[in-house]
């Protein structure tokens, strides 16, 4: 076990985020644009990366459980850093660092998403209830006809 090792697999994980903000992106352009055919795609796609995602989250952490044992310190970055030091420290600091900004990254598009998801359902709704008022299916008014 090596420090080169567990830079790899923080690089594999960040990848793999970055990934799944990537179709995240693409999902939301895809509803935007109302086109249900490649969003139905993509969902696709977000299910396999994310699966790659957590078993890379999976991989690292064990790698890391083993590594810090290892040298008898606590599974932290920064405890392996400072475990391994010199410029391999800096450099799993770094890719903690950019581990970091991929899972905030992921966070942010995912409630970018899930607000998109709800408006359009709730924009869905709209239409749909004013396509039956047209269609004489609800009263002029919106609310509750106490008629027969």
């Amino acid at each position: 076990m090596t420090a080169a090792d567990m830079l790899l697999l923080l690089e594999e994980e960040a990848s793999a985020l970055l990934e799944v903000v990537g179709i995240a992106l693409g999902q939301r352009e895809a509803l935007r644009q109302g086109r249900l055919d490649s969003l139905q795609d993509l969902v696709g796609q977000m299910r396999k990366a994310a699966f790659r995602a957590q078993q890379a989250e999976f991989e690292r952490n064990a790698f890391a459980r083993a590594f810090a044992a290892e040298r008898g310190v606590d599974p932290r970055l920064s405890a392996l850093a400072d475990s391994v030091g010199g410029d391999d420290g800096r450099a799993l600091r770094e890719a903690g660092r950019k581990l970091t900004r991929a899972v905030a990254s992921v966070k942010s598009e995912t409630q970018i998403l899930s607000r998109l998801v709800e408006e359009n359902g709730t924009l869905n709704d709209m239409l749909l209830s004013e396509w039956r008022r047209l269609q004489g299916k609800l009263p002029l008014s919106g609310g509750f006809d106490a008629r027969g």
